[in-house]
Order: structure tokens, then sequence, then C-alpha cells
């Protein structure tokens, strides 16, 4: 009697696996730094140029002009931590060597990211997947603009 293959998991030699995480960090200062479709779309190269080297796989990505969305999964192996430092830290020296004017302009103490980040994992079912990935970019977007429009309001208005 052949044993059923659980959905969705991905098995190797030594494991079964079904990890999956939202993970979200922002440019440092907030400089919108991914301002043309151009810039986006490199981002997103390198990003999975990056994701490719370290054995994660990117599953939906977003590069809004001051911070990225990624879903993503990787093996058992591999610590959460060392997947956030390849990505976060590759795709900086990368970027920030491709763009020497950027580096110069916006990040000249050459870090192109915000230390911080934001993850979560998640249950992988196609339906509650979507849900929960656009609810977390509408939540942030949310945020993102309200937080400038508070930063809008506590500066003093020139007439």
């Amino acid at each position: 009697m052949a044993k059923e293959k659980i959905q969705d998991a991905i098995y190797t030699r030594r494991y079964i696996y079904n990890f999956h995480y939202h993970l979200i960090w922002v440019t440092k200062y907030r400089h919108q730094t991914f301002s043309t479709k151009e810039l986006v779309d490199e981002m997103k190269d390198i990003l999975r140029m990056v994701a490719k080297d370290n054995e994660i796989v990117i599953e939906k990505m977003e590069v809004m002009p001051d911070h990225v969305h990624v879903l993503i999964s990787f093996p058992p192996s591999k610590a959460p931590t060392s997947a956030i430092k390849a990505l976060k830290g590759r795709s900086a020296f990368i970027f920030l060597k491709r763009h020497p004017e950027i580096r110069q302009s916006q990040y000249w103490g050459g870090h192109l990211w915000s230390p911080s980040y934001y993850m979560s994992t998640l249950i992988k079912s196609p339906n509650h997947l979507m849900y929960l990935f656009h609810i977390t970019f509408i939540k942030s977007l949310i945020y993102a603009i309200l937080v400038g429009l508070f930063a809008m309001s506590t500066q003093p208005h020139k007439f």
C-alpha cells in the first residue's frame, strides 16, 4: 500500500517541510529608493538571484518605493535569520555597487536597508495564502499612508 504524500509539502532525502514566511523590510530612513519601474525590476531580479544562490524560494514578491514584501520558503536546515541576512545583505551590496550615485546621495553610510524587519509564518492553502498576503500588504500600505500624513501634520505650515 502506497503512502499518500502531504499536499504542498516539499520532500527531500532527509525531511519533509512546508514552511512559508512573510517577510517585510524597509529602506534606511524610509527613502523612496525604488521610485521607477526599472529600479523595482532590478531589485526583484537581484532578490531572485540571491534567493536562488541561497536555496530560498520566493513565492510572491512586491518591491515598493520604500519597502519590500516577500513570501519565501526554505529548507529547515536554514535558520530564518540566515535567510533574512542573505536577502537583505547581498541585495544591498549588489544594488549599491551598481548605483554609486544612489549610495552617495541617500546611503552614504553604505546601508540600503534598515536593520529591522517583520517576519511571520503562514499556512499554505491557496486561498488563505493569497488572502493573508494581500491583507498584510494593504495594512502596511495604510500604515505607510498614515505615518506620512502624521509626519505632514506635525510639520509647520508655510504660508
